[in-house]
Formats: C-alpha cells, structure tokens, sequence
C-alpha cells in the first residue's frame, strides 16, 4: 500500500519493506550492515507535500 502521505515512518509498513530491501542490497558491500539496523526508517514524497507544489528539494 502507497502513503498519500509527503512523509512516513517505519510505522507503515511499506516504509520498512523499502528499507529492508535497501539493507539486502547494501549488505555485500557492508557486510552486518541489516543486523545493525534499530528498524527506525523514514520516507520522503515530495511530490505529495503541498509546499514544495511538485518540485524537488533538490
């Protein structure tokens, strides 16, 4: 499920699964790297936040 949110937390569950998939994908360069992880993560959506009126930060 997509967050119509422009932030979220590992609260959601999405959220966590990106960052699990980030970890696996990171983890034979930085091998323990998933072990460390305290499960904290957080998304960014720009597109959905009302101030940035669709564009990017950066």
């Amino acid at each position: 499920m997509e967050t119509r949110e422009p932030a979220a937390t590992s609260a959601l569950a999405s959220v966590s699964a990106d960052a699990r998939r980030f970890l696996s994908q990171a983890e034979p360069m930085f091998p323990g790297l998933s072990r460390l992880w305290n499960g904290k993560a957080t998304m960014g959506l720009p597109r959905l936040d009302p101030n940035f009126q669709c564009s990017s930060s950066y």
